[in-house]
C-alpha cells in the first residue's frame, strides 16, 4: 500500500507469471491501483502509465508487444470485482476466480526486512 485517503487506496503491484514450460522465462508487469471498497465488492482502477514489464533476454520490441497487450485489455477504466469471486486462502493469500479467466492465485511477496 503506498497511500489510503477517504475510501481510495493506491497500490504499487507486481504481477508476475512462472511458466510451467521448462527453460522458459517468467513475466513480470509492475502497475499502480487505485481501490475503493464497496458493500458488495471492490472498484480497481490501473494507471496504465505506470505499467511495465521485463522478461529476461527480450527485444525491447517485444516488451513494448506485451506491453501493449496488457494496456488495451486494461484500458483506463474503473473494473468492479463482487467479494462472491474472492476466496481468502491464507491471509493475505486469496484466489480470484472471475468468469472466462484462469483462476489467480495472489499473495504478498516478503521483503527482506519483514
Amino acid at each position: 500500500m503506498v497511500a489510503r485517503r477517504n475510501n481510495f487506496t493506491d497500490f504499487d503491484v507486481a504481477v508476475t507469471w512462472l511458466p510451467k514450460i521448462e527453460n522458459s522465462k517468467e513475466l513480470t508487469l509492475t502497475f499502480r491501483a487505485t481501490e475503493r471498497s464497496e458493500r458488495t465488492g471492490q472498484y480497481t482502477w490501473i494507471d496504465t502509465d505506470s505499467m511495465a514489464v521485463s522478461l529476461a533476454g527480450a527485444q525491447p520490441e517485444e516488451k513494448k508487444l506485451i506491453l501493449n497487450g496488457f494496456r488495451s485489455r486494461s484500458d483506463g477504466t474503473e473494473k468492479f470485482s463482487p467479494y462472491t469471486n474472492i476466496e481468502i486462502t491464507t491471509f493475505p493469500s486469496y484466489l480470484t476466480r472471475n468468469p472466462g479467466e484462469p483462476t489467480a492465485y495472489c499473495h504478498k511477496e516478503l521483503h527482506k526486512d519483514e
